[in-house]
């Protein structure tokens, strides 16, 4: 079932599956997915026992900033410090953390960072707190093209927009791209594309993104 939380900073839309009593589960999908990478995990979780929250991250959605001040920021800080708001909006105080790039960063900040609140930590791409200093370096031209939305790599940084602002005609073509580019046939089934390039153009998704091109920071 879909439900929106406030936050400080944002309206939280989060998916919740199993019993309220359960063990809570939450699960942070990645770039440039959503929620519904865990559709077939769930009801697995659920089956043992456990209460399964999937929320959309900043950007995606239904999840939307609170305040037209706040920063469109994407940085791992910032996602990190979303999901331990998000436990205790739910007041949850201990959970097992699952994800993967972008939700798999905010799992490991929320591990390393307040040890005491994960139960246990299941990050898809490995430890992937970003070394800032590191991700400077760049990396083989086969993983370069890959990273089109980070500015320092981006092969089509020219054609893209410049700003936000000037975003929003783009935002369908930039996510078909970004998925195209990103997804394994296996993932993604031709009915789903259309929904999942929906619940990004329709969001602050761009805001976040190419704010983050623009401060010439990288995702990792």
């Amino acid at each position: 079932m879909l439900k929106q939380i406030a936050t400080d900073l944002l309206d939280m839309a989060y998916d919740e599956q199993g019993d309220a009593d359960g063990w809570p589960v939450v699960l942070l999908h990645g770039f440039p997915y959503d929620i519904h990478a865990y559709e077939e995990v769930a009801p697995r979780l659920t089956s043992r026992g456990a209460r399964v929250i999937s929320p959309y991250l900043r950007g995606y959605g239904a999840t939307r900033f609170l305040a037209p001040t706040t920063l469109r920021s994407g940085e791992q800080a910032a996602l990190g410090a979303d999901l331990l708001a998000l436990l205790d909006a739910l007041q949850i105080g201990q959970a097992t953390l699952g994800g993967y790039d972008w939700g798999g960063r905010a799992a490991c900040i929320v591990a390393a960072l307040y040890p005491s609140r994960a139960r246990g930590l299941v990050s898809v791409n490995g430890y992937n707190i970003q070394n800032i200093a590191a991700a400077l370096q760049p990396a083989d031209p086969e993983n370069e093209y890959r990273m089109w939305y980070q500015p320092r790599r981006a092969p089509l940084r020219h054609s893209l927009p410049a700003s936000p602002k000037k975003s929003r005609g783009t935002g369908y073509a930039s996510t078909a791209f970004a998925l195209g580019t990103s997804t394994p046939t296996c993932m993604l089934a031709a009915e789903s594309r259309d929904g999942w390039i929906a619940s990004k153009t329709r969001s602050q998704w761009e805001e976040a993104v190419n704010l983050k091109r623009l401060r010439g920071r990288s995702y990792g």
